[in-house]
């Protein structure tokens, strides 16, 4: 079980920094901050497992986290011992990891742990849709930066289906004047 605290004046910056966040005054990340606490994870804690369902979104205030797949067998399969050993990332203060539940109600592709000691600004998937929905400007900034995100990790070593369910929630969530507007990010 993860310590809880409450977030700090330089958490504050590191959020208002963040992809997710940048564009949003800190005056409109009070809900944001009010609404959350931050969590610290000892080393080797997973935070989020492949294979379970996500449940919100992460920013790394402090420490470093390892992201890793499940080692596959010549079957396809996870080794029988459920070794989580194929790390294709590590990530540091500022990064944000777990967008990809807020869209997608996918079961997690990797398992992200905790190499050192870290803090994380954590904000669950309903709380993150209760405060958006009460801000047109907010929700469009989010998604813009989100979308920014994922078109930019696609270039790395995301699929284009990811890009491609993103785009289908823009399209039953907003009207085409909103769609319009999202697409320009790409």
């Amino acid at each position: 079980m993860p310590l809880l605290s409450p977030l700090t004046l330089i958490d504050r910056e590191i959020l208002e920094q963040s992809i997710v966040f940048r564009g949003i005054s800190a005056t409109e990340m009070d809900p944001f901050f009010n609404t959350c606490q931050a969590k610290t994870y000892h080393p080797g804690k997973a935070i989020i497992s492949a294979g379970e369902e996500g449940d919100g979104l992460y920013v790394i205030l402090e420490g470093k986290v390892g992201v890793s797949i499940p080692q596959r067998g010549s079957d396809g399969e996870a080794e029988a011992n459920g070794v989580f050993n194929l790390r294709i990332d590590t990530l540091e203060s500022g990064i944000c990891f777990g967008e990809y539940s807020l869209f997608d109600k996918k079961k997690v592709s990797a398992t992200v742990s905790a190499l050192v000691e870290t803090r994380l600004f954590y904000l669950a998937t309903e709380d993150f849709y209760r405060i958006i929905g009460t801000d047109l400007r907010i929700e469009n900034i989010i998604y813009k930066n989100i979308l920014q995100l994922l078109t930019h990790l696609r270039h790395f070593h995301l699929s284009k289906p990811l890009i491609h369910r993103f785009k289908r929630f823009f399209v039953e969530k907003f009207s085409l004047k909103s769609m319009v507007f999202f697409l320009k990010v790409l």
